[in-house]
Order: structure tokens, then sequence, then C-alpha cells
């Protein structure tokens, strides 16, 4: 999901398949969470600021487990 293939998988529009990517692995575990973080925030730069605020309090909840 979070590779270059992710966008196979997912078709949502940004930051929606990232948030899913950033889900899927919290809970698997990955090793490079943070990384993915960081990407995805970078992504979402030029999203509409609702979703932009749905993304970072995603990204605070999962800090937060």
């Amino acid at each position: 999901m979070s590779g270059p293939e992710g966008p196979s998988f997912d078709k949502t529009s940004p930051p929606y398949r990232q948030m899913s990517g950033l889900i899927l692995a919290r809970l698997a575990g990955n090793p490079q969470c943070d990384a993915l973080v960081e990407a995805a925030v970078i992504e979402a730069r030029g999203c509409r600021p609702h979703d932009r605020k749905k993304l970072d309090d995603l990204v605070a909840h999962l800090r937060a487990l």
C-alpha cells in the first residue's frame, strides 16, 4: 500500500489513499511508519484544508497509540 504500486490497490483521492496506507502500516508494525507519515504529509500539501485536517488528526491519533 505504501510503495509505488499502492495506487493500483487504492484508487481514492489524496489524502484518503495515504490515510489508508498509514493505518495499515501502523497495524502491521511497519518500522518505516514515521517516514511514511512524513511522505503523506508532503503529498497532502495541495489538498483542501478540510481533508488536510483529517490527515493531521489521523497522524496525531496514530502517534498517540
